[in-house]
């Protein structure tokens, strides 16, 4: 399909725009092969063999230096993707191009160089604090909300999801520009801008949001998701937010103690409770 191969070119040259994240795009099935640059073609040609044999390498395999992994579009085609694995880190900011890219080809809805802007910012919140690509953003205080979600096997993506509801929230006004949305596996993550540092002034501003949101999520994919949502302290400093995030996640994987309190949002700072 001709419109695929046009897709995967705007992300792979969108991602090569942005940042020196080295990326090779191939579509299971198709003879469509696109790279951030044209010297991965001999440096990564045994991988490459190895994609058009069909027999990909994880990345958690750690026999290469190349990892590689798989991203599901919409209509359910499937790319491998190649990066190295300095930036492995990077495969939800990868993987949310490849979503933007097919929406704005069909859509024409944005602008591909302000999504990958967002999309990279949030990639780096949730790396561990290192900031690698120069970033454009307010120290305000701002606390990790994870919504966990579980999707039918329709071949949803979380990517997909977080595209939705970033630009339904904005138009509600749940959202604004100082909010930051990414995704990691099957968990929707937002740096949501609060008042202020104490949890207890915007708690409720915040359980208000996740409910508006969980609703939404189950009324586009018709009451096929479950969702809970985590939240981290606030911290002003935005390479201090991986904290939040980290906190927000802990009450994830341990959602079997903390969901008997029956909450609409979990707060880390309310977890002796």
């Amino acid at each position: 399909m001709k419109e695929i191969g046009v897709m995967i070119r705007q992300a792979v040259r969108a991602i090569a725009k942005d940042t020196d994240i080295p990326v090779c795009v191939m579509v299971v099935g198709q003879d469509i092969l696109e790279c951030s640059s044209r010297d991965l073609l001999e440096a990564w040609k045994e991988e490459i063999l190895q994609l058009q044999k069909q027999h990909p390498a994880e990345c958690e395999s750690g026999k290469s230096k190349v990892c590689m992994f798989e991203c599901t579009m919409m209509d359910r085609t499937v790319c491998i993707v190649l990066t190295d694995r300095e930036h492995q880190r990077y495969r939800s900011y990868i993987c949310a191009m490849l979503h933007a890219a097919s929406d704005s080809f069909y859509k024409k809805k944005e602008d591909l160089a302000e999504i990958s802007k967002r999309r990279l910012l949030a990639s780096q919140l949730l790396g561990g604090g290192r900031l690698d690509f120069e970033i454009d953003l307010k120290d305000i205080p701002r606390c990790a909300v994870l919504l966990s979600t579980s999707f039918a096997e329709d071949g949803t993506t979380t990517g997909e999801i977080v595209n939705i509801l970033e630009k339904w929230g904005e138009d509600r006004g749940i959202l604004t520009k100082e909010d930051i949305c990414g995704f990691v596996n099957n968990s929707i993550v937002i740096f949501k801008s609060v008042g202020s540092l104490d949890y207890r002034e915007y708690r409720e501003e915040v359980d208000r949001m996740c409910d508006e949101m969980i609703t939404h999520i189950a009324n586009v994919l018709d009451d096929q998701v479950v969702a809970n949502a985590f939240a981290g302290s606030a911290y002003s400093r935005a390479d201090q937010l991986y904290k939040s995030f980290e906190e927000a996640r802990y009450l994830f994987l341990n959602f079997d103690y903390y969901g008997q309190y029956k909450r609409m949002c979990y707060y880390i700072n309310d977890s002796g409770q």
